[in-house]
């Protein structure tokens, strides 16, 4: 475990730390990054994006209108 690397291969396989390191790690907390703390898990998940309101209730879109080249069409058949 000093080398950081366990043979496993859950980490490669599904990224997430394996039972192993865990285990390793319960006590020697400086060799866990800080983005497995309890506190950046519930940072990740906390209710910073709001659900779009009602659609009766959008603004009408005042930008620049964004359309497809037909030049570059491609006509006939398909596959």
């Amino acid at each position: 475990m000093n080398d950081r690397i366990c043979t496993c291969g859950k980490w490669h396989t599904f990224h997430h730390l394996c039972s192993h390191v865990l285990a390793w790690c319960a006590e020697i907390t400086q060799f866990v990054n800080d983005y497995y703390t309890v506190q950046s898990y519930r940072l990740a998940y906390d209710n910073s994006f709001r659900p779009l309101p009602d659609k009766l209730e959008w603004t009408d879109y005042t930008g620049p209108k964004v359309e497809a080249d037909s030049s570059r069409w491609k006509l006939g058949r398909g596959r």
